[in-house]
């Protein structure tokens, strides 16, 4: 079982991306409507390899205008979890529903970060461990 009380501690290692990735992460996952431009989020992005498979990633797509945050994960055989938090009442809490998958893409919606509030995506690997690896708030 996932515990995601330990969630909190934001300090997790965030993984750079090359540049072309980045590009084509930004057309994934969700398209740009009417109400605004979406694009990649530098810098949120997160991922987990494992010795059982071919690894996770993780990463925020936001949304003008305003602070909108979608959180997209892709996996290459290795089953993972994915939500975006945010604070509430001062307490990390999960703002998404748990996106979970052994191979291919899902996204959650887009949140509003308005008022100041700041959303991270967090990743958890298959074994249940209950330590992710976060990305910054952003």
């Amino acid at each position: 079982m996932i515990r995601i009380a330990l969630c909190a501690t934001l300090s997790a290692v965030v993984f750079a991306v090359p540049a072309t990735s980045q590009a084509q992460e930004t057309t994934t996952g969700s398209s740009a409507s009417a109400a605004g431009k979406v694009f990649y989020v530098k810098g949120s992005s997160v991922s987990l390899n494992t010795s059982y498979g071919n690894g996770c990633k993780a990463w925020m797509n936001g949304r003008t205008p305003g602070r909108h945050r979608q959180g997209l994960v892709q996996s290459w055989g290795d089953y993972c979890t994915m939500a975006l938090y945010h604070y509430k009442n001062g307490k990390p809490t999960r703002l998404s529903g748990w996106h979970s998958l052994n191979h291919g893409k899902k996204h959650t919606g887009f949140y509003s970060g308005s008022s100041g509030k700041k959303i991270w995506v967090c990743l958890f690997d298959r074994q249940g461990n209950p330590d992710a690896i976060c990305s910054k708030a952003k």
